[in-house]
């Protein structure tokens, strides 16, 4: 359900935003300074129409008016907003404790857990201090455990990590490899029907 104060205050601070007085910023949705006055205090919602206007000119999104709490975090235009609504969802994978965005003086950006277990964020990707699991006689220990009847690689490329799985499934497994290029799947069927021969 959308909570009319908070829509209301997201509202008069979007006007804040862009310098308008309540008088002003009736003129330009076109209607009374008391309809804005309501809206700002939660007494109404506007109507679909306003609401567009209002996306428009603020250059947010109808679900950011309504229900959302980043246009509030960016008071000085600081926080990049995808890491304002990750904010919101991630965990810190060593406490599992909430993760909340930070910005240093200098305007760098991370994220802490109250833990102060620390992930920066480099070239606008959040680095948490790990890298991509090698294919190797740890993963397969685990799939060989878990002995499952399907394995997907998502984005397997030339299919050199799922190489050392099939070498080894000594169960009936279906192996279903997905990648955006049409080009490596098919030289990668080609490939694993031929090379490739395991029975299961």
């Amino acid at each position: 359900m959308i909570n009319k104060l908070e829509t209301g205050k997201r509202i008069a601070h979007l006007r804040g935003k862009l310098g308008y007085s309540q008088a002003v910023f009736a003129e330009k949705l076109n209607v009374s300074p008391q309809a804005v006055s309501k809206r700002e205090t939660g007494q109404t919602l506007p109507d679909v129409e306003i609401l567009l206007t209002l996306s428009w000119m603020c250059r947010v999104t109808i679900n950011e008016i309504l229900d959302a709490d980043e246009i509030f975090v960016d008071r000085h235009n600081c926080m990049e907003r995808e890491f304002v609504r990750m904010n919101k969802y991630l965990i810190c994978p060593e406490c599992k404790k909430d993760l909340s965005l930070k910005v240093q003086a200098n305007g760098s950006q991370y994220f802490e857990c109250e833990s102060h277990h620390r992930f920066n964020i480099e070239d606008g990707v959040v680095y948490f201090n790990t890298r991509e699991i090698p294919c190797n006689e740890i993963m397969w220990q685990e799939i060989e455990k878990q002995r499952p009847a399907t394995i997907v690689d998502i984005a397997c490329g030339m299919g050199h990590g799922i190489q050392y799985i099939l070498e080894r499934i000594n169960w009936p497994c279906t192996v279903i490899m997905t990648d955006l290029s049409f080009r490596i799947l098919a030289w990668n069927r080609k490939y694993f029907m031929e090379e490739i021969k395991n029975p299961m």
